[in-house]
């Protein structure tokens, strides 16, 4: 028959309360540094798309002053044939 043993940190040592309070530490600390290892990638890829949806943004701006231009035109192709 097995027995299981539960330790809270009031049965731990001050130094083993340090050693296991440091791993928890040193693991979020590397958690928080993948993270931001990644910032700098994704900001750069950030700034791609705002140069494409710019780009995307100039490029419907002067569609939609051609459809303008050519509904004018319709409209006064149609005055002129009434």
């Amino acid at each position: 028959m097995s027995r299981t043993i539960n330790i809270t940190m009031y049965d731990m040592v001050d130094e083993t309360k340090k050693a296991v309070l440091g791993d928890v530490l040193m693991d979020e600390l590397k958690a928080i540094h993948e993270c931001v290892e990644d910032v700098p990638a994704i900001n750069s890829k950030l700034h791609q798309v705002k140069a494409t949806t710019d780009e995307i943004n100039s490029r419907l701006a002067v569609i939609e002053s051609v459809v303008k231009d050519h509904e004018r035109d319709i409209k006064g192709l149609k005055q002129r044939a009434a």
